[in-house]
């Protein structure tokens, strides 16, 4: 089972390679990460994970807001999708964030 995280916006691909660098996170941008035709967009694949999901989804929350707060007034949308459920970081609670994340256990 892996979790996909669909990121679109400026810079996409370089906010999924900081996602994939936190050390508790462990995946791959995917083949067709980085589209010539629309390079706003990557998707990025998280493999497994080290350490506690609460913990981890926390790190994705602020890694969202981060992302968002250096692309201000910029499109910029983040769906994770894993385990047949899917939510927009956005509006997502670090709760639904670590659901998803459990997907991988």
């Amino acid at each position: 089972m892996t979790i996909q995280v669909f990121i679109e916006g400026e810079a996409a691909a370089s906010a999924a390679e900081a996602l994939l660098n936190l050390s508790e996170i462990s995946g791959e941008l995917s083949e067709d990460a980085i589209k010539k035709t629309d390079p706003l967009t990557a998707t990025a694949t998280v493999i497994a994970i080290v350490g506690g999901t609460l913990a981890i989804a926390e790190q994705i929350r602020k890694w969202y807001h981060n992302s968002q707060r250096d692309r201000s007034g910029k499109t910029f949308e983040v769906l994770i999708s894993g385990g047949g459920k899917r939510v927009y970081l956005e509006d997502a609670t670090v709760e639904e964030i670590q659901a998803i994340l459990e997907s991988l256990n």
